[in-house]
């Protein structure tokens, strides 16, 4: 349905995956939509910044998903620039580069002969103390120290985790690890010891049972995910809808049941928005943090495997958009 162009457009907070799915959904249909972003650049947790002309990406680097009107949509909006993507993955230490999952090769070859026969009595010892005994209170590290033993787990996982996601794996759920990072099968590696005498080595550590499977194919770009973030504020702009960043939401303000207008400050101005609906996009915690009028909005936080038609939630929904 055409909107009557003489009515106040509808606000998004927050020019994300979520918020930018929903603008081109409204779009689509002839909505006039105003996206107000906080940060300088469009994608929220799907961003990437620019420095000296290569493409940083904080969030996620391949777009996936199982869905195929997502997918559809996905490369309709994209067109060539969207590339097929094998994923590898490699960790870079003590000048070479292992295998991750980690394969038994790259430990028992790549490390000094000290480091392995210790990583080996260490592994050993988890495994078996693991075996007849767990601790009351689980976490990542007691988890990963019984998949890997403690040489491995101080090696590959400790200073990892925590330099990129701030706190120790001993503050992680035990979930954390089951979910996203394989064991290594005890049985397994005594038969890579033993083939490694034969210089028959090379399969990475099966990963059979490893839960964080990526399902559907794997996408990305030449600037990485943030990239399609990027088309799809450019679709919103082609139909006339307008994009705000570095604008910081101050206050919505009501009328009855409905939100009329939103406050938010850009370049030390205040400005004054009308609106005949509110989409609020915001993290929840984001949003709670805001001020009172923002935080009692209802939040929809997206995600990439989520169809954009349920990523908005609509704080006054006029009968007719």
């Amino acid at each position: 349905m055409q909107q009557n162009k003489t009515q106040d457009p509808i606000l998004i907070l927050g020019a994300g995956c979520a918020g930018l799915a929903a603008a081109l959904r409204l779009t689509e249909r002839g909505q006039s939509v105003v996206l107000i972003e906080k940060a300088d650049h469009v994608g929220g947790l799907a961003g990437g910044v620019r420095v000296n002309g290569n493409t940083y990406e904080y969030g996620p680097h391949t777009f996936h998903t199982t869905d195929p009107e997502i997918l559809g949509d996905i490369k309709a909006l994209m067109g060539d620039e969207l590339i097929p993507y094998n994923r590898t993955i490699q960790i870079k230490f003590l000048g070479d580069y292992f295998k991750f999952p980690l394969a038994v090769r790259d430990v028992l070859l790549k490390l000094p002969l000290p480091t392995v026969i210790h990583a080996g009595l260490s592994f050993l010892w988890h495994f078996i103390v693991g075996s007849i005994w767990q601790p009351k209170v689980e976490n990542s590290e007691t988890l990963l120290k019984r998949y890997y033993g403690n040489v491995l787990y101080e090696l590959f996982f400790k200073t990892y985790i925590t330099a990129v996601w701030g706190i120790t794996p001993a503050e992680f759920s035990p979930a954390f690890s089951r979910e996203r990072i394989p064991r290594l099968n005890f049985l397994e590696f005594l038969d890579k010891l033993r083939s490694s005498a034969r210089r028959r080595l090379g399969r990475a550590v099966q990963t059979e049972g490893y839960v964080e499977k990526v399902e559907g194919d794997l996408y990305t770009t030449k600037q990485g995910f943030s990239l399609i973030t990027q088309r799809m504020a450019n679709q919103v702009l082609a139909r006339g809808s307008t994009i705000e960043l570095n604008a910081t939401v101050m206050r919505l303000s009501r009328e009855a049941q409905r939100v009329a207008a939103v406050n938010y400050v850009k370049d030390g101005q205040l400005h004054h928005a009308s609106c005949r609906a509110v989409i609020n996009t915001l993290p929840i915690n984001e949003a709670l943090s805001s001020p009172r009028s923002v935080a009692t909005c209802a939040t929809a936080r997206g995600t990439t495997t989520n169809s954009p038609r349920n990523l908005c939630s609509p704080i006054s929904s006029p009968k007719t958009w």
